[in-house]
């Protein structure tokens, strides 16, 4: 398992347009069926702080081409959870890169856990993984409220950021509209 945590990744007033976002109508239940529910995000409805947050999003996942990358906001009530498992490729020949950032925790519960190790998030924490290769999961939420700006994105093998860090090779800019 290889995944990439990037403490403080976001400041206070971009989770708090983010927690605003969550008013938004259009909210869907999660893949899994287990409580989750989660809202599209489309980068034209964004505010300007979330358009900036997606596009170092995009970098950090490995600067997808457009049409092949996800933005979502994911709510975790009481009783919400994503037990472990492993996301087919969406694309064969692609590998699916991810990006969780913490916009708030649970009060109890709601904690990400990848090979069966939890990792310790704080709100504008996030990680980067790789969602069709590393067993992930939600604990079950006991109290409170998680949410999270999940963005993700398809990429041929070795051109994602963590690719890139494993093999050592830099950053080119961000190519987001």
């Amino acid at each position: 398992m290889q995944h990439h945590v990037l403490p403080r990744f976001t400041r206070e007033a971009t989770l708090a347009e983010l927690a605003k976002l969550a008013v938004r109508d259009g909210w869907q239940g999660g893949r899994q069926g287990t409580g989750y529910a989660r809202l599209a995000l489309e980068e034209r409805s964004l505010p300007a702080l979330a358009k900036l947050l997606l596009a170092q999003s995009l970098l950090e996942v490995g600067e997808p081409p457009e049409g092949y990358w996800d933005c979502y906001l994911l709510r975790y009530a009481p009783g919400a959870f994503v037990p472990p498992h492993v996301d087919p490729p969406l694309v064969e020949g692609l590998v699916h890169v991810r990006m969780n950032l913490l916009v708030a925790a649970a009060d109890e519960g709601g904690v990400l856990r990848l090979a069966g190790v939890e990792v310790p998030l704080a709100p504008g924490d996030a990680v980067v993984f790789r969602p069709d290769r590393d067993e992930h999961e939600v604990t079950r939420v006991s109290s409170g409220e998680r949410l999270v700006w999940s963005v993700g994105c398809n990429l041929p093998a070795g051109r994602h950021a963590a690719g890139r860090r494993e093999h050592g090779r830099g950053r080119r800019g961000c190519r987001c509209r």
